[in-house]
């Protein structure tokens, strides 16, 4: 099981003693972001993982302006992937931040993992299971391959359906980050 967050990092930048012109920042990898709350702030995103029983750190990304989590869910899976800490049957689990339908349906058929992503209030699993469409290259392998395909695909959907009803039970966990 992974555990995945992400926090903002502001960079200590006195933008109001030395004037910094945009193209120096642009240079140096900075961006700008907005919030309701600090209003324009310059910051940067950390998305990292942890592997549950050990809390081994696996991951550490950093993200120019601080973009949504739902914008780096497929960075993060593909880089987790890339460097074979995420393989496929494995558990994903993720606050909030990453909430959407699309990522329910591509974790379990592009990427091959059980996302748990913690639940917003008008979640619908129909919703979710009717999203899921095989396309045509699923099938262009070979017959026992795709069969394999199916049974793994059907064996994530099964673990999904029951960890994703049950997520509460995976808040202690999920804490540990």
């Amino acid at each position: 099981m992974i555990i995945g967050d992400t926090i903002n990092l502001t960079v200590n930048i006195n933008w109001f003693r030395k004037k910094y012109k945009k193209e120096i920042l642009k240079m140096e990898g900075y961006k700008w972001a907005y919030s309701k709350f600090k209003g324009y702030y310059i910051c940067m995103k950390l998305a990292f993982a942890m592997e549950y029983p050990s809390l081994k750190p696996l991951a550490f990304l950093v993200f120019p302006s601080g973009p949504r989590d739902l914008k780096i869910f497929d960075k993060i899976v593909t880089e987790l992937i890339r460097r074979r800490k995420l393989r496929k049957g494995d558990y994903s689990l993720l606050d909030r931040g990453f909430c959407a339908y699309r990522h329910y349906t591509d974790g379990s058929l592009k990427y091959g993992i059980v996302p748990l992503i913690f639940l917003r209030k008008k979640f619908k699993l129909e919703k979710v299971l009717n999203r899921i469409q095989l396309t045509l290259n699923f099938f262009n392998d070979s017959p026992r391959r795709v069969k394999n395909k199916i049974r793994q695909l059907k064996a994530v959907l099964v673990e999904f359906k029951q960890y994703i009803l049950n997520w509460e039970h995976f808040k202690p966990k999920r804490s540990l980050i």
